[in-house]
């Protein structure tokens, strides 16, 4: 039975004319820039997403073994340091969501395009192998928005972990000094 569904999709590839041909390819240039332009994107962000990371990291580190002192009454500064580390969470928080957006869009186009390749070889929704990938694009694009998300929601909440911890740790100082009467 698999030699048949070979032959058929192989007897749909021959049959395809010039023309069909030519669409077939500047569709596929078409969905191979919407891929590469999703792709791109995704890698940048996680890098940018690291390098915040480990500025926070460097912050905390520098706070925890007493190389960024406050003076005892330094409470601005402390305020400072907690303004900060909100703007960098919300800042990280409005870069992601737009990424998520412009990354639904270009997967967005990219199905289409495929569509339109699947259906200049003769595949559509009635056949098999049609089906079958239609129902895997269904499940894909259904998911709940924290399904198709998560990426970026687990990047701003690792930014917001290392921010807190940060401002804590300008805090803690405050705290400790205050406890400690000096």
């Amino acid at each position: 039975m698999t030699a048949n569904k070979t032959n058929h999709s192989t007897e749909v590839v021959r049959s395809i004319n010039e023309s069909a041909k030519r669409f077939f390819d500047a569709v596929e240039s078409l969905r191979q820039a919407a891929w590469e332009s999703f792709d791109r994107r995704r890698a940048f962000e996680w890098k940018l997403s690291f390098g915040l990371w480990t500025a926070l990291a460097l912050s905390i580190a520098g706070l925890a073994a007493g190389q960024v002192t406050f003076k005892p009454d330094a409470v601005a500064e402390r305020w400072f340091v907690s303004a900060i580390a909100s703007i960098v969470v919300v800042l990280h928080g409005w870069w992601s969501l737009y990424l998520a957006q412009v990354n639904d869009a270009d997967l967005r186009k990219s199905y289409i395009y495929e569509r339109e390749q699947r259906l200049a070889l003769g595949i559509s929704e009635r056949t098999k192998p049609g089906e079958d990938i239609n129902r895997v694009i269904t499940l894909m694009t259904g998911r709940g928005w924290f399904a198709k998300h998560g990426g970026h929601v687990t990047q701003v909440a690792i930014t917001a972990i290392l921010a807190a911890g940060a401002a804590a740790l300008a805090w803690l100082r405050y705290v400790v000094c205050a406890l400690r009467g000096a």
